[in-house]
């Protein structure tokens, strides 16, 4: 359940400190918005794309509320209403308006 990490081999590797520089500029948050289910979470925020399945295959981690620490990979995005589809295993309960999350 955890990462190991030696933080001074990354420090001492260019392309190390690079790729996780990339995986760090990569991360979206955004919030949820009213109309999540279970398996459907409806996200608002001015970083989330408009591009229809621009997420796919990314995962879905909550950072607030009940989902804290639960996450999910992303089965579809429907860019014009920001609304992702998670599967195969939905949430085991529907997110709350506000509660925040990450895309990674």
């Amino acid at each position: 359940d955890r990462v190991q990490a030696d933080i001074a081999k990354v420090n001492e590797s260019a392309t190390a400190a690079k790729h996780l520089a990339l995986g760090a500029d990569s991360i979206v948050s955004a919030e949820c918005t009213t109309g999540s289910t279970t398996s459907s979470i409806v996200g608002t925020g001015s970083s989330l794309k408009a591009t229809d399945s621009f997420y796919i295959d990314r995962m879905i981690i909550f950072t607030t509320g009940d989902l804290a620490y639960s996450a999910r990979p992303v089965a579809a995005y429907d860019g014009s209403s920001k609304t992702f589809t998670v599967g195969p295993e939905a949430f085991t309960s529907a997110p709350s308006s506000g509660d925040e999350f990450i895309i990674v």
